[in-house]
């Protein structure tokens, strides 16, 4: 053999510590009756399909735990920018001094992936949270891609999506790596409202922006969650720069082309194009349509009929053949900036007006009209969308266009819109970050739901599933390297609706499936049934299922309560086990003490679950020993 391996051999391998995953009924359970907690050397995760289920905190009360019994440091990697505030953790308890606590805020996942490596291999590390989370925009939002403006179930494998680089504002077509499809559990979604903008995300969103000041354009792009940039004035980028292409058509040819679109027809004999018909009232469209064919330098045949020209011949065949269905073809959002320009150019003059602060284009095609707002926001022009219903009910779009790449939102721009979770919040991931979205007709650049800047990575390949590529591959090298450092890495991961079929029900984690056979603990948290003594705005019930457990018992169910803000209420549940012991006894919404042989002789400790919680805490170190060894302590012997 060229390794060494037989110092790999031993009799048996024990952990260095253990502790307490932050919920004592978890700890107690079957499912952890080998060590009674957490212990070292073990990869956990914690998953659930629906937003809030407190994985994030669960996962911060056991790096709490492990504070306390190590004294080392916890490095946090907020892989999606999901951490609302350090006030938060302090309250559950987590040691943030420098010396006791990192947090990391990686662009990309190799760069997590990286900064797991370091804190995993480093001695002063006791444990490590990697915390991913997917944010995403509503159903009704679409992105640009090459095939035009799609929605959630219309996109396909490999399809190219417009993305946007914040560096030089540059517009680039790059193959879509990763689809987020879930239902989201929320209160509340963002929504971002003016007269040229319509944004929906989740109040975790990536969001692109910049703050409003008079050396606005000397400051970079900068991201931010949604929910951070509320309810405050900043730009939002609408549109970028397309990346240098040489020219791919004949310039006057394709406004000829363009001009037939917007203000022509085509006369049509024996299956063949006969010729190209203009419909000129306007001296400046006759001197338009002049100059496009004197500077194309044409061999043509042209006739008047009142204010019809008529083109014939080769020219007009080259017209026809350019536009066949007298229709803006998505190609053209290949063609260069100099071609883009002319188009909009051409239908400016032919079927627009113009304004102060830009133009208006007209159409009733609504492919036309589609096309022709991707081409502005290919040349840092902000496009919006409207209707116009005439009389006869015929219906005229059009399209407002700024000269500007940049929009302001302003303090009253910004709601809370109510969303009971039913619906579908979707997002793609691209690797410049960004990509460019509308919403009712409302352009607009967004972050994606995870950055991939550097697909070349040692982890995994550049395709579709590349995320759960990147995540095993990972964990393949990191299960050695916590065992060995004794390290205690959590994973906390959000489950997706399996997009490789659609119909099929069930979710997937975003690691993939084989991310729990990797795990001495997996598993999946959610919200539980209240219970009627504790219905209130404060305890949240939740359930841990338990789908995989190396540690003891897979498989089973475990109902605990979480405190809005504090974590997991570790207090109820030692008054459960108390209960369950025989030392507290409840008879109604009255609990006493199980210290008489008579009810009389019984200290009553008040009515209701809060009754109680004093006196769990004064011999919380007491029920805890009892839970860990069955012995009674000192200080309940007179209790029972």
């Amino acid at each position: 053999m060229k390794k060494d391996w037989k110092d790999k051999l031993v009799q048996s391998w024990e952990p260095n510590f253990v502790v307490s995953s932050g919920s004592y009924k978890l700890d107690f359970s079957p499912a952890l009756n080998a060590y009674n907690g957490i212990p070292a050397g073990s990869i956990v995760q914690y998953m659930s399909h629906k937003e809030g289920s407190f994985k994030t905190t669960l996962a911060l009360a056991g790096g709490r735990e492990m504070q306390k019994e190590t004294g080392k440091k916890l490095a946090f990697i907020d892989a999606e920018g999901g951490l609302t505030g350090i006030d938060w953790v302090k309250a559950i308890g987590v040691d943030t001094s420098t010396d006791m606590w990192t947090l990391a805020l990686p662009d990309t996942g190799e760069e997590a992936f990286d900064m797991a490596d370091y804190f995993i291999e480093n001695e002063e590390y006791g444990g490590v949270i990697i915390d991913s989370i997917d944010a995403c925009l509503s159903s009704d939002t679409e992105i640009l891609t090459n095939r035009g403006w799609l929605k959630y179930n219309e996109i396909k494998e490999n399809e190219k999506i417009a993305t946007f680089d914040k560096k030089d504002n540059s517009i680039e077509y790059q193959t879509i790596k990763r689809k987020i499809v879930k239902k989201e559990n929320t209160d509340n979604l963002i929504n971002i409202k003016n007269n040229v903008l319509d944004i929906l995300v989740t109040k975790d969103h990536r969001m692109i922006y910049r703050p409003c000041s008079y050396k606005t354009k000397e400051i970079s792009w900068n991201t931010k969650q949604a929910q951070e940039i509320y309810n405050k004035k900043y730009f939002i980028p609408t549109a970028g720069k397309h990346k240098p292409i040489t020219n791919s058509y004949d310039i006057n040819l394709l406004k000829l082309g363009v001009f037939a679109i917007a203000d022509g027809n085509y006369e049509i004999r024996n299956n063949k194009i006969h010729s190209v018909k203009f419909h000129l009232t306007k001296d400046r469209k006759k001197t338009l349509l002049k100059n496009i064919l004197i500077n194309g330098n044409f061999d043509f045949k042209i006739s008047l009929c009142g204010n019809y020209y008529k083109i014939y011949g080769n020219l007009a065949r080259k017209i026809y053949n350019l536009f066949p269905d007298k229709e803006l073809e998505w190609t053209l959002l290949q063609s260069s900036k100099q071609e883009k320009l002319a188009i909009l150019d051409i239908y400016r003059q032919t079927d627009g007006t113009t304004r102060k602060k830009g133009y208006t284009l007209f159409s009733s095609n609504r492919k036309n009209i589609d096309i022709l707002q991707a081409l502005c926001l290919n040349v840092n022009k902000t496009a919006s969308i409207s209707t116009i219903k005439s009389n006869d009910r015929k219906i005229t779009y059009k399209l407002f266009v700024i000269n500007k790449n940049y929009r302001t939102v302003k303090k009253p721009d910004s709601n809370y819109l109510p969303y009971n979770g039913t619906d579908t919040v979707w997002c793609v991931t691209v690797p410049n970050g960004y990509i460019i979205a509308r919403r009712n007709d409302k352009s607009f650049i967004v972050g994606n739901c995870t950055p991939e800047k550097n697909l070349e990575s040692e982890y995994g390949d550049a395709n579709i599933g590349n995320h759960a590529k990147l995540v095993t591959g990972a964990i393949r090298k990191w299960k050695t390297s916590v065992r060995n450092n004794q390290t205690i890495l959590w994973l906390v991961n959000q489950m997706k609706v399996n997009i490789t079929n659609m119909g099929a029900r069930g979710h997937t984690p975003t690691g993939g499936k084989g991310l729990g056979f990797y795990c001495k603990l997996n598993m999946e948290m959610g919200r539980g049934l209240a219970d009627s003594s504790l219905k209130d705005d404060i305890h949240i019930p939740l359930t841990f299922k338990v789908k995989r457990s190396k540690l003891g018992q897979s498989f089973l169910d475990i109902d605990t309560y979480a405190i809005q803000g504090t974590g997991i209420d570790t207090d109820s549940e030692l008054r459960d086990f108390a209960e369950q012991s025989g030392i507290l006894i409840k008879a109604g919404s009255w609990w006493r003490l199980n210290d008489g042989k008579t009810k009389k002789d019984q200290t009553v400790l008040g009515q209701g679950s809060e009754a109680c919680r004093v006196w769990v805490r004064e011999n919380k170190d007491a029920l805890i020993r009892l839970m860990k060894t069955g012995e009674i302590d000192d200080t309940l012997q007179n209790i029972q």
